[in-house]
């Protein structure tokens, strides 16, 4: 489904908020897949912000669930840093819902971490899965989850549980199940229809 000659992880962050000047990051979700979306390894914990936690209590609790307090002992991104270097470099490809807003953070707060390319799973839904209410994330979940070609890629990343959206592995996790559902739209389109490989090898 993939090619075996990248890797491949899904990315996410939950912040004090969506100021990508003034917020930071406080917690991080990665996970990464085989080529054919089969999980691999994952990677999740809190980030201690800058600012005094006691300050963060009604927007930190408000958008993600997460209690302040929690924060207080979290480790700091710098020290975070290290132990998910293994996850990044020239030859990985990273995975996200409005990956953009993630990569920022990602970029600013772990500016040793390197990758190839990124795919938005938000930009990819818009071309090919239509008359959905909102491409918002929880909104393409929802609509998708009863959906046996859907579920066999939670299955497949060993996902169980409750849908609980702003939580970054959980977020993390659901963005690459999208996304390999999205790829293996493409494919059947491609079987249905093989002169698309060759309009799509072209664009490369």
């Amino acid at each position: 489904m993939l090619s075996p000659n990248y890797r491949y992880i899904a990315l996410d962050f939950e912040t004090t908020g969506l100021d990508l000047q003034s917020d930071e990051p406080i917690q991080i979700g990665i996970l990464e897949c085989d080529a054919q979306g089969n999980f691999i390894a994952g990677y999740q914990s809190l980030l201690r912000p800058s600012k005094p936690t006691k300050e963060l209590k009604t927007v930190v609790g408000f958008i993600t669930g997460l209690s302040a307090d929690s924060l207080q002992d979290a480790p700091t991104p710098a020290e975070v840093e290290p132990e998910i270097q293994h996850f990044f470099g020239p030859n990985t490809i990273i995975v996200g819902h409005n990956i953009a807003f993630d990569l920022h953070f990602l970029q600013k707060f772990f500016p040793s971490l390197t990758f190839a390319d990124a795919i938005d799973s938000f930009k990819l839904s818009q071309s090919l899965l239509h008359y959905v209410p909102s491409y918002a994330q929880e909104i393409l979940i929802a609509q998708l989850q009863s959906k046996p070609d859907f579920q066999k890629f939670l299955i497949s990343l060993k996902f169980s549980g409750e849908l609980n959206f702003h939580d970054a592995f959980v977020d993390a996790k659901l963005s690459l199940a999208l996304f390999c559902y999205l790829l293996d739209k493409i494919q059947i389109l491609i079987a249905k229809y093989p002169i698309l490989e060759h309009f799509i090898s072209q664009s490369e």
